[in-house]
């Protein structure tokens, strides 16, 4: 005899650890039972096993799952669907973009969802089931309905005006290293400029800074400036958004584990190894080394002319100052005409580097990244790029030995 199925809101309402403060919705008549539940800086909604809707304090929501579609919703406002579509033998998993007519309507259907729970509260449709288990408590009626409407707010009209506020604050949203892609981001400016856009930030952000841990200090020259302005975008940086380890439900306080930045210029001036451990003091936890290739060639179409030893000195000098490091490398670059002597440099040039335990090689699709048109390069094929990716983690493996990781990145995430 087959066991009986036990819905996803079934179980988190028994064992839900993740979800302290929850409560099981019965329905009087017939239909799943419906789990809602707050966590640090979130709230969700568990309809049987599916449909289900994760939120930020703010109302926005962030992540649903309806019809075996999982969607995603940026602090930015785009819409990113996945899901796995057969191809011949294989399951794939697609990527892609909602049109804003498409997006419109998702955030109407989840409104429409937040609006029809309210009424069969107040129709006294739906049986409140306690919670089990140890360190749980149960969502008052009260608690419930005014973040249910605080869901309802956000209609058309108010996702366009925070379209238009997240366009304020990042008027060109740039390049976000992969391991900050869920980081609040801090466009370097002016001393005085930069402090009144961190409120501005915090603003935009409001409560779904509780969900954060990284500060990304933006700017592919943030570290080229003089010390003492980036010690002074360092200090302000954590006067507003100060370093802490919050976690609990109930803790209102961010809890932020560090600042992370960026460099891919690595000749003079750059920071030295007293430098590095001033920031690092200051609250500085780990730097994008931008690489691209270890080929000298292949970077100079790239712009970028600095010398190999110039990463190498700079790459121990931050490990020395207690910093982590990220290399980020381009699989492709340089297209088919150099694709051998990319891959050599680049897998001689990383070994070099003092990476171990804790750092990350990110390897990203250079036809994501460049217009191959541009110099009339030709790009790899997929079945090419797939064979160098493959090589090249292969080439990379005495870094895991000692430690590091390396990790593919699509550039689709971005902001995301």
């Amino acid at each position: 005899m087959s066991a009986v199925h036990r819905t996803e809101a079934a179980c988190l309402l028994e064992q839900g650890a993740t979800y302290p403060a929850r409560v099981g919705l019965e329905p009087r008549h017939s239909g799943e039972l419906i789990l809602a539940g707050f966590k640090r800086g979130g709230f969700a909604l568990y309809f049987g096993d599916a449909p289900f809707f994760h939120f930020d304090l703010e109302g926005r929501w962030q992540r649903a799952i309806i019809e075996d579609v999982h969607y995603l919703k940026g602090l930015d406002g785009t819409v990113h669907a996945l899901d796995r579509i057969r191809e011949e033998a294989n399951l794939v998993l697609k990527r892609w973009r909602l049109g804003e007519t498409e997006a419109a309507e998702l955030d109407a259907t989840i409104r429409a969802t937040a609006l029809d729970l309210i009424g069969r509260l107040d129709r006294d449709e739906l049986i409140r089931l306690e919670p089990t288990g140890q360190r749980s408590t149960m969502i008052d009626p009260e608690s419930l309905r005014e973040f249910l409407s605080r869901v309802a707010g956000w209609d058309a009209a108010a996702w366009r005006a925070h379209g238009e506020r997240f366009h304020r604050v990042y008027p060109a949203p740039g390049f976000v290293p992969p391991e900050c892609s869920g980081a609040v981001v801090l466009d370097v400016k002016s001393p005085e400029e930069f402090a009144h856009s961190l409120s501005e930030v915090a603003g935009l952000w409001g409560r779904r800074l509780l969900q954060a841990k990284i500060l990304y200090l933006a700017g592919p020259l943030a570290l080229k400036h003089p010390q003492c302005v980036i010690e002074e975008w360092l200090a302000a940086t954590t006067r507003v958004f100060p370093l802490g380890s919050g976690k609990a439900v109930e803790d209102q306080s961010p809890g932020f584990i560090g600042i992370h930045t960026y460099l891919d210029d690595f000749a003079a001036p750059r920071p030295d190894q007293a430098a590095w451990t001033r920031f690092h003091a200051l609250g500085l936890a780990r730097v994008s080394l931008g690489l691209g290739s270890g080929d000298e060639a292949v970077r100079a179409s790239l712009g970028k002319t600095w010398a190999n030893h110039e990463l190498v000195q700079t790459a121990l000098e931050l490990k020395q100052a207690g910093l982590g490091a990220s290399v980020l490398v381009h699989v492709g670059a340089g297209g088919r005409a150099r694709a051998a002597p990319h891959h050599k440099g680049t897998s001689t040039l990383l070994d070099r580097l003092s990476l171990g335990r804790g750092d990350i090689v990110f390897l990203l699709d250079e036809r994501e990244i460049r217009d191959f048109t541009v110099g009339n390069l030709e790009p790899l094929s997929n079945e090419e790029w797939l064979e160098h990716e493959r090589a090249l983690k292969d080439a990379l493996a005495p870094l895991k030995k000692r430690g590091a990781k390396v990790v593919s990145y699509t550039m689709e995430k971005q902001w995301s």
